[in-house]
């Protein structure tokens, strides 16, 4: 998906989702749980915990999940795979986030921005050079368990300009 189309996406889902009228403490408490499920999303990422992270993504065929290289994936059983392989190859990783940000866009959506620095350590012992960038993650109210899961997850890196 080109990044236009992604933006078009978001943008849509945002102006649908803001027709729902939230109280001052029902979107407060919305945030606050978003936060708490972006924190310790990226704490299960550090720790290379694979069966934690799981439960953070909506495991449906309608789960979009770019990563920092410009791969996609979609739905749970592609994103698991890459998540397995990317494991595989890191003997460490420290994914830092900064500047997260909370937009509760309705009842059942919302959408966190954030700022990374990512540090890999690879199987050979390399260590690769740090990169950081932009994220956004889109998360939804999961009606089965009632808890905030990812629906869509974009993570760009900054690259130099090239002519």
């Amino acid at each position: 998906m080109k990044r236009s189309n992604l933006v078009l996406v978001l943008a849509c889902v945002t102006l649908v989702a803001c027709n729902q009228e939230m109280t001052q403490r029902e979107a407060l408490s919305a945030r606050q749980a978003v936060e708490g499920r972006a924190n310790a999303w990226v704490t299960a990422w550090n720790n290379a915990d694979r069966d934690s992270l799981a439960v953070f993504y909506h495991q449906v065929p309608e789960l979009k999940v770019i990563w920092p290289d410009g791969q996609r994936t979609d739905g749970w059983e592609a994103t698991e795979t890459a998540i397995a392989e990317f494991y595989g190859g890191i003997n460490y990783m420290n994914f830092g986030v900064t500047q997260l940000e909370v937009q509760v866009l309705s009842p059942n959506a919302a959408l966190t921005t954030f700022r990374h620095s990512t540090d890999i350590v690879q199987r050979n012992g390399q260590r690769l050079p740090v990169r950081n960038g932009h994220a956004a993650v889109l998360w939804m109210m999961d009606q089965q368990d009632n808890s905030w899961k990812i629906s869509m997850s974009l993570i760009a890196v900054n690259t130099a300009a090239r002519n």
